[in-house]
């Protein structure tokens, strides 16, 4: 993928050092022109398998975190259904909240949210868990709240975020969760939904 605007908050590009400065990402997306993670554009293929694999199943609760301004997360709600979506920007939730009243959007880090006794049919984490160096723990706290699991990540050969590798993350999985659907798209993009082996 080539350099995009929105990197510079992300990634140190010298040191290839995590720098996670999503909230001014988000602010400085209308003033430079950028679309972070090309997140409005729903006709690219990532989000139309992601549509495809979620909705083999009708869950009546899903979380989504790191949604984002909730493009994806608007996507999820159907007729009876419960969507959460949760940031750690305020910029990206003042956003979600601005276009979609369907879902519930709140500013929040996942270990609150994860630490709650709410149970979810689904947690998503679309293009999240690169980002976070703690994320075999939230994929150990996702496992006592979600009957299913999610994930869609990015994993080009030179990994810059904490998973390194797609063995790494399915054993990681594994330990949790039954994986129903995997599948590596274009070499770099990984896509799964799991069971959860245990019922929550």
């Amino acid at each position: 993928m080539p350099k995009q605007k929105y990197h510079k908050y992300v990634f140190d590009e010298k040191t290839r050092k995590f720098i996670g400065d999503f909230e001014t990402m988000y602010r400085e997306e209308d003033r430079q022109g950028y679309d972070s993670w090309f997140q409005e554009d729903l006709t690219c293929l990532s989000k139309r398998v992601s549509s495809l694999i979620v909705n083999q199943h009708k869950f009546k609760s899903i979380l989504d975190i790191g949604c984002g301004k909730g493009v994806f997360t608007n996507t999820l709600k159907k007729a009876g259904n419960a969507v959460v979506g949760i940031d750690i920007s305020r910029t990206a939730i003042i956003k979600a909240k601005a276009r979609y009243r369907s879902s519930k959007f709140f500013v929040s880090d996942i270990e609150p949210v994860l630490n709650r006794r709410k149970m979810w049919d689904l947690v998503v984490m679309m293009d999240l868990l690169s980002y976070i160096k703690s994320w075999k723990n939230v994929l150990a706290a996702a496992s006592r709240r979600a009957q299913y699991l999610y994930i869609s990540l990015w994993l080009p050969q030179r990994p810059r975020g904490f998973v390194k590798s797609l063995d790494e993350l399915r054993l990681q999985v594994e330990r949790y969760f039954d994986i129903e659907t995997l599948l590596l798209w274009n070499h770099d993009h990984i896509f799964i939904l799991a069971k959860n082996k245990k019922e929550v």
